[in-house]
């Protein structure tokens, strides 16, 4: 919260203008908006471009990677929304 206010410092009197309204609306969109996007790139990654690699070129993968589709998925949302969020920090 600290590196908001110095870059948003909060005003002196205690009403909230309609900029301010509209800047908290921005940022939660924002949020969304990368937290979507960070998940389906993870998604993408670990699990949907590896298929479509190995049956581009006529190959199986393994069994147990058709087996932990779920594991895959979780832990690509999961490693690209920590990425994301490092980055845009």
């Amino acid at each position: 919260m600290a590196k908001l206010n110095a870059l948003f410092p909060p005003g002196s009197g205690a009403e909230v203008t309609d900029a301010q309204k509209t800047r908290g609306a921005k940022n939660v969109g924002r949020g969304l908006l990368l937290a979507v996007v960070a998940t389906a790139g993870g998604c993408a990654l670990f699990y949907t471009l590896p298929d479509a690699a190995a049956s581009a070129v006529g190959r199986s993968l393994p069994y147990w990677f058709y087996e932990s589709e779920k594991l895959l998925l979780a832990v690509g949302s999961a490693c690209a929304n920590w990425a994301m969020t490092a980055f845009f920090r």
